[in-house]
């Protein structure tokens, strides 16, 4: 395995520790967040990994339609990042609070 293989490989696993360890994920406390009431769990969820898939390798992703990966310019990535702000604020502030 090379090293951007391995550093894949990483990130990807380290999401079973964050969405199944989380209480922010295992208690859908998302849905505290004015909005997002009744959001999809793998909307919310898909949305965390291509936000942390961005900052981490630097491309631009989302989910759209059946697809849930689809590759992005920075417009529409932005525009779909926007919608999620509340939701990756109560994430913020509650990682902050388990401090």
């Amino acid at each position: 395995m090379d090293k951007k293989e391995k550093e894949l490989a990483e990130w990807f696993f380290s999401l079973v520790g964050y969405f199944n360890h989380c209480s922010f994920f295992t208690k859908k406390l998302w849905k505290e967040v004015k909005g997002f009431e009744n959001e999809d769990e793998a909307e919310i969820k898909c949305m965390f990994m291509h936000y942390w898939f961005h900052h981490k390798f630097g491309y631009k992703t989302m989910s759209c339609g059946l697809e849930w990966f689809t590759e992005l310019d920075q417009e529409p990535y932005e525009r779909y990042m926007e919608r999620y702000l509340p939701v990756r604020k109560a994430f913020i502030k509650w990682n902050i609070e388990q401090r």
